[in-house]
């Protein structure tokens, strides 16, 4: 019963290591001067006219030229991409002066003195191989959630914050080394 037990550890350990990293290409890619990536198809699924398709486009470019560590390009047109990202906007809310998350009457007393502005975006991120056509990494629902002491941000100034964060922590969870216990 014992020697189950360890192979069954054993099976376990391998299928998380999979998984995980079955949810990174960094390591597919690391070898690559560059990581050629097309913006394919985005999509604005949350009604409101605020969530612009325009201003996505122009900070997926902006991150993907800002990167240092891991060399990422954005390709002209599908034929010269290594990989295809579509995206969907399922959701978007950015309010200004919201009342901070507190946890004690110092905290609070604290954040009182600064303005806040909270950015919410949901946003499905698929990723796939020009080369194979197949699908290499699917975010059905990756959200970012953030309050930041900035007040007058808003309209057009708000999304480009929220969809900036967005899409920086996506590039980073899709392409880049991650920092963990393995490693």
């Amino acid at each position: 019963m014992r020697k189950y037990g360890i192979w069954i550890m054993i099976f376990v350990f391998f299928a998380a290591c999979n998984v995980y990293a079955a949810t990174n290409l960094y390591e597919k890619y690391a070898k690559n001067k560059a990581v050629k990536i097309f913006l394919n198809n985005v999509v604005n699924d949350t009604g409101k006219p605020d969530a612009s398709v325009d201003v996505f486009k122009k900070a997926f470019k902006d991150e993907l030229a800002g990167r240092m560590s891991v060399k990422l390009e954005s390709a002209a047109s599908q034929a010269d991409a290594d990989v295809v990202v579509d995206a969907k906007i399922k959701s978007f809310e950015f309010k200004s002066r919201v009342l901070p998350r507190f946890t004690g009457a110092e905290t609070l007393a604290a954040d009182m003195t600064a303005p806040k502005s909270y950015a919410k975006l949901i946003v499905e991120y698929t990723v796939t191989s020009v080369k194979t056509g197949k699908e290499l990494l699917k975010y059905p629902n990756f959200t970012t959630e953030e309050l930041r002491p900035v007040a007058h941000m808003e309209g057009e100034k708000g999304y480009m914050w929220g969809i900036s964060l967005n899409i920086k922590r996506f590039v980073y969870r899709a392409f880049c080394k991650q920092k963990n216990a393995r490693s």
